[in-house]
């Protein structure tokens, strides 16, 4: 697509589909000279320290919001002002993942709660994305606010034969899903010879993937069906989209490498979890930001 910032390595993609709507709106989206200098300056200034606001998120908000870096230029439009130009009613959701390993670890180092660690970068992120005057998002759920609607999708999946427990923890079978790859495009062959897959012989396929674990020391959790635990990365934001954007939604945005596995988990957790197809119409990946020569994360 339009290669907006010099930041952004790769250029954003996209589907057929989606590259042919682009082409026939490509001067809707043009190069505006002179932001890459100031994006490079807030980043260094704002991210340098920064473990928590991920590529993912920003690459994708900087292409998405009109004006985020300059106060003084109009040329920049993102897709949630296009779609509102156009007439339509757009529900932007943007979830927080407030507790997973490295929230964890990095709670358990300063001798903190986990959510004192969620709660400080939270407001930390919220401080950079105003400072970049980018538009915030309708709702921000978070995953501890969720785990209702979380284990009912788990339980859902089990009683559907999607998934499986073993001792304390739920796996996905992928083998289930028949439509398992259709997103990156790739067989369950080609899947894991290129992943970095943990190892563990309990799972009945080496991709079937975590949906809820069992509750370790020193890590927080919750009670469910299964004992007490917290949901794997995955289930959350099919959980959380499915909440406030029903069965299907129109758009999912999010970084290239989380095509495989992450967008191509949610798509079977989601569909399977459902009966509806497809979950999202349009899936926009974007490349990466980079800082010092490091990819954001």
């Amino acid at each position: 697509a339009v290669h907006l910032y010099k930041s952004i390595k790769d250029p954003f993609l996209l589907s057929k589909h989606q590259q042919e709507i682009l082409e026939e709106n490509r001067k809707q989206f043009r190069y505006t000279s002179g932001l890459e200098d100031e994006l490079n300056t807030v980043l260094e200034n704002e991210f340098k320290n920064s473990d928590f606001i991920s590529n993912n998120d920003l690459a994708f908000k900087l292409f998405a919001d009109e004006n985020a870096l300059s106060r003084n230029t109009k040329e920049t439009r993102d897709i949630r002002y296009y779609m509102e130009h156009l007439g339509y009613e757009v529900t932007h959701i943007q979830n927080f993942t407030d507790v997973d390993d490295k929230i964890i670890n990095a709670a358990n180092g300063e001798g903190v709660t986990w959510d004192t660690i969620s709660n400080r970068y939270i407001a930390s992120y919220f401080d950079v994305m105003d400072k970049l005057h980018i538009r915030r998002a309708d709702k921000y759920p978070r995953v501890s606010e969720h785990m209702e609607e979380i284990i009912n999708m788990v339980q859902t999946l089990i009683d559907k034969g999607y998934a499986y427990v073993i001792d304390h923890d739920v796996y996905y079978s992928v083998e289930k899903f028949a439509d398992y790859g259709k997103l990156s495009g790739r067989s369950l062959d080609d899947m894991m010879a290129g992943a970095r897959i943990e190892v563990d012989d309990r799972k009945h396929n080496p991709m079937d993937f975590a949906l809820w674990k069992g509750a370790k020391p020193g890590e927080p959790s919750w009670d469910s069906p299964w004992g007490k635990g917290r949901p794997g990365w995955h289930i959350e934001c099919s959980a959380m989209s499915n909440k406030y954007l029903g069965d299907t939604f129109d758009f999912h945005g999010g970084g290239s490498d989380l095509i495989f596995p992450h967008h191509e988990n949610e798509i079977a957790q989601s569909e399977a979890f459902t009966g509806k197809k497809p979950m999202v119409k349009y899936w926009l990946h974007n490349g990466f930001i980079t800082i010092n020569s490091e990819k954001m994360s």
